[in-house]
């Protein structure tokens, strides 16, 4: 049987290969060796974005809840 394909996007958590700013808010700096959420989009124009740890999070309980709303409305 075939797998089902994913509904998420591409998500990895990796540290920064240099200082950087957050993607969400640039006011946000992820330090050389710190932690990122990075997140990898289809396409070409962007292919990927890095998040800092407080954004990434945010972002990971805001799917949490619309993913909830989705499975609720199924059952």
């Amino acid at each position: 049987m075939a797998s089902h394909k994913s509904l998420l996007l591409r998500i990895t958590i990796r540290p920064a290969g240099k200082k950087s700013h957050c993607s969400h808010n640039a006011k946000h700096v992820i330090a050389k060796g710190e932690q990122r959420v990075v997140v990898k989009s289809p396409g070409i124009a962007m292919p990927e974005k890095g998040y800092c740890a407080a954004c990434g999070l945010a972002m990971i309980v805001q799917a949490e809840q619309q993913l909830a709303g989705i499975r609720g409305q199924l059952k």
